[in-house]
This record gives C-alpha cells, sequence and structure tokens, in this order.
C-alpha cells in the first residue's frame, strides 16, 4: 500500500516538471552573440549548473555587437572569459570547425543536451522570400523539448536570434544545409565537459 501524496511530495513533483524557460535575445547586430549566449545557458541548464543572475553580466556582453557581430568576436569573447568560466564552475568549451551541417547536427543531437553550436548562415537562404537581412546572420543548434505527437520528447532544435523570422524555435529546416554552406561551413561547437 502507498501513502497519500503530502503536500512536501506533491510540490516536489511540480518542481520537478515546471520546465526552466531560457530567453532568446532578438538582435540583428549580433546574432553569434545571442546564439552562443542561448547554447550556453541551455548547456548549463542540463549540467545543473545555470544560476540566472551570477553570470548574466557574461552573457550580455557577449549579446553586444562588439562581442557577438561574427563567429570571429565570438571565438575570441570565449578565448578571453574561458578562465572566469571555469572559476564560476562553468565547464565550457568551444572550438572553431568546418564541418557539414549534418555532421554538426549529428555530433550536437548526439551530446543529449550537452552541447551546441553556432552556424553563420545566409538568411537570404534559410528564409527565401522574407525580404532583406542587415548584418551578419547566425543560428544556434542544440537539444530541447518538443512537441511530437502530442507528447513532449527531445530533439535537435535551431534557434536563431533574428527579429522577425517565422519561428525562433523550430526543427531545422532542409534549406539548413545551403545557408550554411554559402559560409564555408564554418561553425563553432560547444560543449560541457567536467562536473559542476
Amino acid at each position: 500500500m502507498t501513502a497519500a501524496p503530502t503536500p512536501y511530495n506533491l510540490q516536489l513533483v511540480e518542481e520537478e516538471s515546471a520546465k526552466l524557460v531560457i530567453e532568446i535575445h532578438s538582435t540583428k547586430s549580433a546574432c553569434a552573440g545571442a546564439a552562443a549566449a542561448y547554447v550556453l545557458r541551455r548547456i548549463a541548464a542540463k549540467a545543473g549548473a545555470y544560476a540566472p543572475g551570477i553570470q548574466e553580466r557574461m552573457f550580455f556582453d557577449l549579446q553586444r555587437e562588439m562581442n557577438g557581430r561574427n563567429l570571429d568576436l565570438v571565438g575570441l569573447w570565449f578565448r578571453a572569459n574561458q578562465e572566469e568560466l571555469s572559476r564560476l564552475g562553468y565547464r565550457f568549451y568551444a572550438r572553431r570547425v568546418a564541418f557539414r551541417t549534418a555532421g554538426v547536427a549529428n555530433w550536437v543531437a548526439a551530446g543529449e543536451g550537452f552541447r551546441g553550436a553556432i552556424l553563420p548562415t545566409s538568411a537570404s537562404r534559410l528564409y527565401p522570400g522574407l525580404g532583406k537581412f542587415e548584418g551578419h546572420h547566425a543560428v544556434a543548434l542544440t537539444v530541447d523539448a518538443i512537441n511530437g505527437d502530442g507528447a513532449l520528447k527531445q530533439g535537435l532544435m535551431m534557434v536563431d536570434p533574428y527579429p522577425g523570422v517565422p519561428a525562433p524555435v523550430a526543427e531545422p529546416p532542409a534549406q539548413l544545409d545551403l545557408a550554411h554552406r554559402e559560409n564555408k561551413y564554418a561553425a563553432l561547437v560547444v560543449y560541457w565537459a567536467g562536473y559542476s
């Protein structure tokens, strides 16, 4: 015979079923930085180390144009902040690669939430017929909960911080490879290593 649930037990069940909402910073001038900041927050949350408020100053700086305009600047931000991230308990590592989109997507999906990638893309190729896009465009690939057949399941998601796109979070579209290829398949892959 099982005991009747207590208010404490009910509270635990409600807390475990609550979904953490991570905001996507919308920007035209720092897409790569906003995509990277989203990936870092999502990976830290998966690792159980996300503490909103402590590292937000750093992530805010990453979302500014001077640090997040393109993949090169985001890479420099990682190198400059690696020691401070580590001191805060964040075991992020980033690596610049040039792999086909499918290879990067498979790598991110295999990480089950502990990996992500930032892909510079051609927005006009990704969203044909949507109009003119300004500045550098980039998207993030991460593993997140998606609705499938009425049930929530984990899956590969594309996050687009550019304002006015049809869906800021969606499954990667077929034209992502073409949009990514225009940037010579450049990507910044990010992963969690170690313990939180």
